[in-house]
Parts: structure tokens; C-alpha cells; sequence
């Protein structure tokens, strides 16, 4: 048996924000032992494209990004943003 990379989701959460946080881990296997692995955790917002995605977070995704949550999360996000700087007058 030859070294091969195996990447495998490990845990997908859902925030009270409809944000998905997702835990990868990567491992290097030789003859069915893991010799190093790597964990990731990246996070996916309800406005991010997951047509890239596989499996159980693209699964996951599709029904929790509902149209409904996508706006809703833009709309918190606009709210949240910090007011620009008014512009100072010249005299």
C-alpha cells in the first residue's frame, strides 16, 4: 500500500447566526496509519456561494440558507457594519 492524503469533514456546527462552522481534518496515511494529520476549521456565512461544497455541508447548507436566512443575515451584517466617518467641513 502506497502514502495517500484522506480529508475527511469531522464536525459541522451550526451558529445561532446560520453560520456554519466546519472542522476538516487532513491526514497523511501509510499503510492505513495515519502518520500526521492536519484539523481546519473554516466558516461558511449564509451568503457564501456552496455550490463547491460536498456531501453533508453542502447538504446542511442548501436547506438552512433559505432565502429567508440569506437575507436576514445580509440585513444583521449592513446593521453591524461601523457608520462611515461624516465628513468634516471646511471653513
Amino acid at each position: 500500500m502506497a502514502i495517500e492524503k484522506t480529508e475527511a469533514v469531522k464536525e459541522v456546527t451550526v451558529y445561532t447566526t446560520y453560520v456554519l462552522a466546519v472542522k476538516t481534518d487532513k491526514s497523511i496515511v501509510d499503510n492505513g496509519v495515519a502518520i500526521h494529520t492536519e484539523s481546519e476549521v473554516r466558516n461558511i456565512q449564509p451568503t457564501d456561494d456552496v455550490s463547491g461544497e460536498t456531501g453533508l455541508v453542502k447538504d446542511i447548507a442548501d436547506k438552512l440558507f433559505t432565502d429567508e436566512v440569506k437575507a436576514a443575515y445580509a440585513a444583521a451584517q449592513a446593521a453591524a457594519a461601523p457608520a462611515a466617518p461624516a465628513a468634516e467641513e471646511s471653513e
